[in-house]
């Protein structure tokens, strides 16, 4: 079985291990896989690549058209008994998508389709409706419309027959949630109370004085120290008295400059 989903898996390989996946191992020459390719409309795709063994980042490089139609490649070269195709053809154009299908039922598998694209239906016999709750209903594909009614002939849903091949499924509807209804004259218990909360005195904007600031104690007076006494000067030395000299005699000074000193007599 293979499943395509939307965003088709691109893993990291080369082009011969995306169209060989998920069998990577597989011996398949490059003339096989060339034709693959130009049957799902990627003819070039080898050149883009530099061969079928350059390692590349496939989920960067190809855009999401080209990764469905290489996911289609890979069923074409897988063939496996089931196939499940979940809006797989999403991002083609209706040439592209007609031509994949047409080559999907050429193959012995079976087609499953989920989709909300009616132009799908002539691809495949019966479409296969569930209704919720485990429930389902089968539909022939030639009359089955995409409306909200349904109201075309089916099959009831339960131990019914097996689903056939090409069995388009439409989209599982939501389920709508069950609420119990209510009984008559059901009052509700009345919701009790909550006393309101005790208002918030309003924040005074005016800030109290600030205490005053205690006073900066000031320094003791340094004392004065009185003035000293100028000393008293020096009296003067008095002069030394002159004697005046005898006539005839010398005159001699005393030791030190001395007053002279007379001359003594005989």
């Amino acid at each position: 079985m293979l499943f395509l989903p939307q965003r088709p898996y691109m893993i990291l390989g080369t082009l011969r291990h995306q169209l060989l996946y998920p069998t990577v191992d597989r011996d398949v020459s490059d003339e096989e896989l060339h034709d693959v390719l130009c049957k799902v409309n990627l003819p070039d795709t080898v050149e883009r690549c530099g061969g079928f063994d350059m390692d590349l980042d496939f989920g960067k490089m190809l855009s999401i058209g080209e990764q469905q139609r290489l996911a289609v490649a890979r069923v074409l070269l897988t063939k496996p008994r089931y196939t499940v195709l979940d809006e797989a053809t999403s991002a083609l154009d209706g040439e592209n998508e007609a031509k994949l299908y047409l080559l999907l039922a050429e193959l012995d598998t079976t087609l499953v389709s989920v989709t909300h694209h009616s132009g799908l239906l002539k691809y495949h016999r019966q479409v296969l409706e569930l209704t919720g709750q485990g429930g389902w209903k089968l539909h022939d594909a030639s009359r089955f419309q995409f409306d909200a009614e349904l109201s075309r002939e089916s099959t009831p849903g339960g131990a019914g027959p097996q689903v056939p091949p090409n069995a388009a499924v439409p989209p599982t509807p939501p389920l709508a949630p069950k609420v119990p209804p209510r009984p008559p004259n059901d009052v509700s218990p009345p919701k009790p109370t909550v006393p309101p909360a005790p208002p918030v005195p309003p924040a005074s904007d005016v800030l109290p004085p600030a205490p005053p600031e205690a006073p900066v104690p000031t320094e003791p007076p340094v004392a004065t120290v009185p003035p000293v006494a100028a000393e008293p000067p020096t009296p003067p030395v008095p002069p030394v008295p002159v004697v005046p000299p005898v006539e005839g005699k010398p005159v001699s000074t005393g030791p030190g400059g001395g007053a002279p000193v007379p001359p003594v007599d005989g």
